[in-house]
């Protein structure tokens, strides 16, 4: 009986150093995902560790922080929520969950959460700009009014930033696409954006196929913009440097503007806009009718946040210096999307001005001495989550949108709306 008993002790000690051998192994793999900013790979690992370890806060920790970075908000507010509870919870922490809890709609936590951070950093005006922003969020409500549609053609991947090309509709979408880099983007885990083209009316599209394969690459493609003729296309583009993805420091492929001419049969060589850079990001962009100013979003040293929107000239020799939009526009977080309408007036997104959550729309109206007035379209239109992208169809009374709100058909997709 004793040898029995030793054997099976024996086995029993081998089975327990051979599955911490494999946990350790799973730690260290989901690690080196995370570190490499695969976070979507991260996540299944991490979800699989803390099924055996339901109360590890690293494990909670790293979901939280992989989730928010994807985007997947539920999820994130989840994790986060148990995170906060810790008391190896940071300020920054605090603060992460305050913003998820304002996505999810809930302002007075997230005021709370808000004003619990400053007890720590009393000075940071950044949480003090936050709570002040919620404080305004009555007057908001109802500020216009729209009737939001979800269109036909969304897939259970990414549709987003839709263009309007020759009475049909452009945008970019990651359904049915491949890449010989993998066959989903290393973040986020859905396949590279390329662009399409459908027929439209309202909030069906029909015929929906890829454009211009010549424009199609291994990368992302779009947000693009058209010239009010349709002979000059406009091309948010991952920035390759000899074939290769040129990441930032912080893992992020830097964007760049390319430039082709459609010349009766296909679009021509690309060239590059010439404010591109390997250092910082350059997309987003939006041409007036008469084709001479170009609006654009950069993350480029000097800007007034994270991202800002900047605007240059065409000239005979070229494009003018990019010209910054001022503090009116750009904020201390996200300006991003700019679009305009045939009045000239500029949509774009933001973080940072008042708002329902993540990004919400707005509409800059400049005066003659080109001082911008912002508003906020309001909550008919705008929801808690993302909300991006807006563009008029020709009758300057309705048209299209990006919004990763709840209960869509994909991760972001293409909304139609109406001005009521």
């Amino acid at each position: 009986m004793k040898g029995i008993s030793y054997i099976l002790f024996f086995i029993s000690l081998n089975l327990f150093s051979l599955g911490s051998f494999s946990q350790n192994a799973a730690y260290k793999k989901a690690d080196k995902l995370y570190d490499n900013f695969q976070y979507a790979k991260a996540i299944k690992i991490y979800k699989t560790l803390l099924d055996d370890n339901p109360k590890d806060i690293y494990l909670i920790q790293r979901l939280a922080y992989s989730n928010f970075k994807i985007g997947d908000y539920p999820d994130a507010l989840h994790y986060y929520s148990a995170l906060v509870a810790s008391p190896s919870a940071s300020p920054n922490d605090w603060f992460q969950y305050a913003q998820l809890l304002k996505i999810d709609g809930n302002y007075t936590d997230a005021q709370k959460w808000f004003e619990k951070y400053l007890t720590e950093d009393p000075n940071n005006e950044l949480v003090k700009n936050k709570i002040e922003i919620l404080s305004e969020l009555d007057q908001l409500i109802g500020s216009r009014k729209f009737t939001v549609r979800r269109t036909n053609k969304n897939s259970r991947f990414t549709d987003m930033c839709p263009a309007i090309y020759n009475g049909s509709l452009v945008f970019s979408s990651a359904r049915d696409t491949f890449s010989v880099f993998g066959n989903d983007y290393f973040g986020d885990g859905q396949p590279y954006l390329d662009l399409y083209i459908a027929g439209f009316h309202r909030m069906v599209l029909y015929e929906v196929r890829k454009f211009a394969k010549e424009l199609n690459t291994p990368l992302h493609e779009g947000p693009v913009a058209f010239s009010s003729d349709g002979k000059k296309i406009f091309i948010t583009r991952n920035s390759l440097i000899k074939g290769k993805k040129n990441n930032s420091s912080k893992g992020v492929t830097n964007l760049k503007i390319y430039i082709s001419e459609w010349d009766g049969k296909k679009w021509g060589k690309e060239t590059e806009f010439q404010f591109n850079s390997n250092k910082y990001s350059v997309g987003h962009p939006a041409i007036t009718k008469d084709g001479k100013t170009i609006y654009f979003v950069s993350d480029m040293p000097g800007g007034y946040g994270k991202t800002d929107i900047y605007k240059s000239q065409l000239t005979a020799q070229g494009w003018s210096q990019p010209e910054n939009l001022g503090p009116t526009i750009n904020t201390s977080e996200k300006e991003m999307f700019p679009t305009l309408d045939s009045a000239g007036n500029i949509y774009f997104s933001s973080n940072g001005h008042p708002g329902f959550g993540g990004l919400d729309i707005f509409i800059a109206v400049s005066d003659e001495s080109e001082n911008y007035l912002v508003q906020n379209l309001g909550n008919t239109l705008n929801s808690t989550y993302d909300d991006f992208s807006l563009i008029f169809d020709d009758s300057g009374k309705s048209g299209y949108f990006t919004s990763n709100r709840l209960y869509g058909e994909g991760e972001d997709d293409i909304y139609y709306f109406e001005v009521e």
